[in-house]
């Protein structure tokens, strides 16, 4: 977020850049909002009665549906930067996960918890 705000500080105001920022802010929360979203179904679909799952199916509805109306609301630009920011984290994500995994794998093996 702060690349976005270096990238915005010619802005001739300080509310229009304001007004970038959040709204980058919310697009990039939409996308990972509607996958949770759906996840959350599938995770119900699993684990629940039918009536639960058409409650969940009707919800989720409801909030891929708001967000992507919300999405198609914002400036065309802006969605193109921010979908194209969501990707770029997409393809590095792994990387970085498996530095984290290995982390903490050593600090595991750097300090055994005690047996019984």
């Amino acid at each position: 977020m702060s690349l976005v705000v270096l990238a915005t500080a010619a802005s001739p105001s300080a509310s229009e850049q304001f007004v970038l920022v959040t709204s980058a802010a919310v697009v990039l929360t939409l996308l990972p909002y509607i996958y949770s979203c759906v996840a959350c179904y599938f995770v119900v679909e699993q684990s629940h009665s039918t009536a639960h799952v058409g409650l969940y199916w009707v919800l989720t509805s409801v909030v891929v549906i708001y967000c992507l109306w919300a999405i198609f609301g914002t400036e065309g630009q802006l969605v193109t930067w921010a979908f194209l920011f969501m990707l770029f984290i997409t393809v590095f994500y792994p990387f970085f996960s498996e530095e984290r995994r290995k982390k903490t794998l050593s600090q595991k093996i750097a300090s055994p918890s005690p047996r019984s």
